[in-house]
């Protein structure tokens, strides 16, 4: 028995399948394939705008930039890791993505809120009540200290003890404080506006040394220029 010629073969399938219509089938389902390849990737239907939306003290273009989205098609973002990538961002406590046809991302987001302001290194950051560090930059009317140390990174974060320290001194001394400071021999140290000096040492028994300080300066005597509430029970003055 002689063999087929491959040619011969390949004839005989071609025509059995278009004798069954498989041919034309997969003809359309090619060029099906080849138009829907075509239209995810339509120019116009890349993402070129990034709408944030809740970003009133970060930057919105470092939304943008963490979303990934941009010059990619809208069919090939996926809403749910998008938002996951933007959730890194120190200062975003919350974030929501949806997509608007043809070429934009639309970002709504809620802020996590700075309490005070770490002046460290020369740099000065914002950091919220948990401690984290959300981003480099100063605000005049948030509570101030200054640490003589190196700057802080972006995304650490400091004890929350210590920023709740530093919310309540400034809060217990308003205008009499002129500035606020950690040593590590001495702990919180402020600086009053008749250039006394108060040590208050850690952030533990905060409210009882505060409490003392006020005891101190509703007596008459106030002769005092250094006093040391490191230890409340036992206040040392000089």
């Amino acid at each position: 028995m002689s063999a087929e010629p491959a040619g011969g073969w390949m004839r005989s399938t071609v025509l059995n399948m278009i004798r069954t219509g498989r041919l034309p089938a997969l003809c359309v389902v090619l060029a099906c394939a080849i138009s829907l390849y075509a239209f995810l990737n339509l120019s116009d239907y890349q993402v070129d705008t990034v709408v944030v939306r809740g970003a009133t003290i970060g930057d919105p273009g470092q939304v943008a930039d963490a979303s990934g989205a941009l010059g990619r098609s809208i069919f090939r973002i996926d809403p749910d890791a998008t938002a996951r990538a933007i959730a890194q961002l120190p200062w975003v406590a919350k974030v929501a993505v949806r997509l608007q046809s043809p070429d934009t991302l639309v970002v709504s987001l809620v802020e996590r809120v700075p309490v005070a302001v770490w002046v460290q290194g020369g740099q000065s950051v914002l950091v919220d009540s948990n401690g984290q560090v959300l981003y480099a930059g100063d605000a005049a009317s948030l509570p101030h200290v200054r640490i003589d140390d190196e700057p802080l990174a972006i995304g650490s974060a400091v004890e929350p003890a210590d920023v709740a320290a530093v919310v309540a001194l400034h809060e217990s001394l308003g205008p009499e404080l002129v500035e606020l400071a950690w040593h590590d021999l001495g702990g919180f140290e402020a600086t009053l506006t008749d250039e006394r000096v108060v040590v208050f040492g850690d952030a533990t028994q905060m409210p009882l040394k505060l409490a003392a300080l006020r005891g101190i300066l509703a007596q008459v005597d106030q002769t005092w220029s250094f006093l040391d509430l490191s230890e409340p029970e036992r206040p040392y003055f000089r």
